[in-house]
């Protein structure tokens, strides 16, 4: 991993716990979750979000590796198209959930997914 990845990953370890984090099906749940919601933040409508997913879901399945690396160097263009730096974003992402863990845990503990993972943290 990277310095960035390993601080980001670290700073979500500390306020989500080390079960949520090595969860794979709650961590692409939740990348799901937040891709759709810049898909939504970015102006896309859920009819534009459906037509896409009907789209991808008539592709062959990629391969993991090569699908991460794929999303990451389209989140960089998006940023770009979007002046946004996406490491200063990261920065203060983790801050601000470092700096309210009890409401992020709560919130996150409210979402179906992570039902299972809370249930283990608390046996």
């Amino acid at each position: 991993m990277k310095p960035t990845q390993d601080y980001t990953v670290a700073c979500a370890r500390e306020v989500f716990g080390e079960i949520n984090m090595d969860d794979q099906r709650e961590r692409v749940l939740r990348f799901g979750e937040e891709a759709m919601e810049l898909m939504r933040a970015a102006g896309l409508s859920f009819k534009d979000i459906a037509a896409l997913a009907c789209y991808e879901f008539t592709r062959p399945k990629g391969e993991l590796k090569q699908e991460i690396a794929g999303t990451q160097v389209t989140l960089f263009g998006l940023a770009s198209a979007h002046k946004v730096d996406v490491g200063e974003e990261v920065a203060k992402e983790c801050a601000r959930i470092l700096s309210k863990k009890d409401e992020c845990r709560a919130k996150h503990a409210a979402k179906p997914a992570s039902l299972v993972a809370q249930k283990a943290v608390a046996a």
